[in-house]
């Protein structure tokens, strides 16, 4: 059992707390360690097979001012003698700056408001995946009315046909033949026009573009085993203005080895929610779009390799079932 303090509070370097039990005895054997002007800010613990042995991984902060650091690594093998190495990897500068891109903020801005997602094990290294959210997201450019070019036509031959009409209603006036009405191709566009009102457009889905300034960001960083960062990738999202928040979701997998799974919505022409599969291998990225708009799936397993599966549900025919996505050509 791992235990260490809050990150937030008044203390200025964290104690890490490690208490075992062996299945020999019921003995439990507490250790203390601290670590001095660093604070854990979040934790993921896992089994690294390589090693036999757990491993805690997250960001940690600078003690004193609380900003986000880096990312730490600690290993903690099965016969310890009160000894730990842990690895701290601090954000450079050059990372910081490739991260910005796209925003309207200051380098230690984006470093605050760096929020880790998830790590993911594999064989050659661990990759964190961060999300950067700083700034509000330029909302989606409307078309106004008198912008479309195709109502300002509407308007013109609605002007045209009222004049018509007009002047038609007025030369009846004066003849001593029954009044009638004039028949014009106003009538067919009463209310329909941007001066009668008529309907509403019908609202974007989609509330701001991943091309737009300021949007959310994910950020996939490897970590090396003996160095600092292998390579790390960027990603920015599109983000949905409607009322089921799975479009704003993002499903992560790894196979162990080399491969992120990405699995989002993005924007099509329509500006609609689509799913796509993204691969980031090495910080390189591959798009693959699903056969259709209307699926919605659970979280992806790792069932072998290169392999995949997810529960998919198909809104628009109701299908439902098992996909499986094999990722290794």
């Amino acid at each position: 059992m791992l235990v260490y303090d809050k990150y937030a509070n008044y203390r200025l370097s964290s104690d890490l707390a490690v208490n075992s039990i062996s299945l020999n005895e019921e003995l439990i054997v507490s250790e203390t360690f601290t670590f001095e002007k660093v604070k854990l800010k979040t934790m993921r613990v896992f089994q690294n097979n390589e090693c036999n042995c757990l491993q805690a991984e997250g960001l940690y902060v600078d003690g004193m001012s609380k900003n986000n650091k880096g990312i730490y690594s600690i290993a903690f093998p099965p016969g310890r003698k009160n000894e730990l190495a842990p690895r701290f990897i601090p954000f450079h500068n050059e990372m910081i700056r490739y991260f910005r891109k796209g925003f309207s903020a200051t380098d230690e801005t984006i470093q605050a408001n760096l929020q880790l997602q998830d790590i993911l094990y594999t064989d050659s290294g661990s990759v964190a995946v961060l999300k950067l959210v700083a700034g509000i997201p330029s909302p989606v450019q409307k078309i106004r009315p008198e912008d479309d070019p195709s109502l300002k036509a509407l308007g013109r031959t609605l002007a045209m046909a009222r004049a018509s009409d007009i002047v038609a209603s007025a030369a009846s006036a004066t003849t001593t033949a029954p009044r009638m009405r004039v028949n014009s191709v106003a009538d067919k566009f009463v209310n329909t026009g941007p001066l009668g009102g008529g309907l509403p457009p019908r609202p974007s889905a989609l509330a701001s573009k991943a091309t737009g300034r300021n949007a959310p960001k994910l950020i996939f960083i490897k970590l090396d085993k003996e160095q600092g960062f292998a390579w790390y990738a960027a990603r920015s999202l599109d983000v949905f203005n409607l009322p089921e928040d799975l479009f704003n979701r993002q499903l992560l997998a790894s196979d162990g080895y080399q491969e992120v799974q990405l699995l989002v919505y993005q924007a099509d022409a329509l500006e609609e929610p689509y799913p796509v599969l993204i691969t980031v291998t090495k910080g390189e990225q591959s798009l693959r779009k699903f056969p259709s708009k209307q699926l919605r799936f659970s979280p992806l397993q790792l069932i072998a390799p290169g392999q995949y599966a997810s529960l998919y549900h198909n809104k628009e025919t109701e299908e439902a079932g098992l996909l499986l996505l094999h990722t290794l050509e």
